[in-house]
């Protein structure tokens, strides 16, 4: 009656364990994923960045309260702590750029780093996202680290009223002896 926990185990698709607690009105989510796959887009295709195609691992706790669905969804609050393994982001061609690199000269060498910075898809090794949620809005509380094929970079992304903006400090491996940092403002309209 205060209590239902429920779990998802499949080989293929990997595990959740979620656990929701009841007190009145009031509700204590807590939910663990380990390797939990994402087939498709993890947000809605207007998102400047986004994520295909990956694999879940971490934690997410969420407070919640209210009598119907709609008061529950919109009165939801919590923390995550979620790693990101393979798959792909969405709004960066990183891949493209070392792909293209034989091709790249003095003269179009800044249209092919643009090119990068704003569109396509590049392989994901590894991302973490440590962040507080709020009824539909989310926001980074430590930096986010990520991990691509030939870049890494590490930031900030919040989410406001379907808005999303970032701000990442990039390393691209292998362009110079010690590559220069650099610094990515991405705006709701990418």
């Amino acid at each position: 009656p205060t209590s239902q926990t429920f779990s998802i185990s499949d080989s293929d698709k990997g595990n959740l364990l979620a656990t929701i607690e009841r007190a009145k009105n009031t509700y204590d989510i807590f939910i663990q994923l380990n390797r939990f796959s994402i087939n498709g887009n993890l947000l809605s295709t207007q998102m400047p960045l986004n994520i295909r195609d990956t694999m879940l691992t971490g934690q997410i706790i969420l407070t919640t309260s209210g009598q119907i669905a709609h008061d529950i969804l919109y009165n939801m609050t919590g923390t995550t702590d979620i790693t990101f393994n393979q798959g792909y982001i969405i709004g960066m061609s990183f891949d493209n750029f070392y792909a293209s690199a034989p091709d790249i000269t003095i003269l179009n060498a800044e249209y092919a780093l643009a090119n990068a910075l704003s569109s396509g898809q590049t392989q994901l090794k590894q991302m973490r996202l440590i962040g507080e949620y709020s009824n539909g809005n989310f926001i980074t509380t430590s930096p986010l680290q990520l991990s691509m094929r030939h870049t890494d970079a590490v930031g900030g992304l919040a989410i406001t009223d379907g808005l999303m903006t970032a701000e990442f400090d990039l390393t691209m491996r292998g362009t110079a002896p010690k590559p220069a940092t650099i610094q990515l403002s991405i705006l709701p309209n990418g």
